[in-house]
């Protein structure tokens, strides 16, 4: 009769495979971000766990005032997919040169900075953080983007309300 290589009670030797695939598909996963989607693969890691806790805020809060539905959770997985699309289409533009690659900022910055805005809105919902820091965040974003505005857009003239 032939011995099993991995007894069924051997629970060091299950978990030690278990680990080596874990780290494979783990080192696989990075090196597919990295070559693909997005270099350095952590910054894209950092955006998808900054979306991950968006998500969690949102659904702690839903859950908290009694509004969770399952279709919060899937728009999760949607926006996940969603941005790594986008990112692999602007890191694959990117690598054209010319002006292509500005193309991954434009992409990769307001993704950032929304995802932040919603993680400050959802903690300031929880409770977690005090108005003031969440309005000085949001009047921080918002300032910058003003600014510009300004730059770019000269002041509008006084306009008279004409009564149809």
């Amino acid at each position: 009769m032939k011995k099993d290589m991995l007894p069924a009670g051997d629970f060091y030797a299950h978990s030690k495979i278990l680990l080596h695939a874990i780290g494979i598909a783990i080192g696989f996963l990075y090196g597919f971000i990295d070559t693909h989607i997005w270099t350095p693969a952590e910054s894209y890691f950092l955006v998808m766990s900054l979306v991950l806790v968006d998500f969690g805020t949102g659904i702690l809060y839903a859950y908290r005032t009694g509004t969770y539905c399952h279709q919060k959770a899937r728009e999760a997985i949607f926006t996940i997919g969603a941005y790594t699309i986008l990112l692999f289409y602007a890191f694959q533009f990117s690598k054209q040169g010319g002006i292509m690659p500005v193309l991954t900022h434009i992409v990769f910055v307001p993704m950032v900075l929304v995802t932040l805005v919603s993680v400050v809105q959802n903690f300031l919902k929880l409770g977690w953080i005090k108005k003031e820091l969440a309005l000085l965040v949001n009047h921080k974003i918002n300032s910058n983007l003003k600014t510009d505005e300004k730059i770019s857009m000269p002041e509008p003239a006084d306009r008279e309300l004409v009564a149809h």
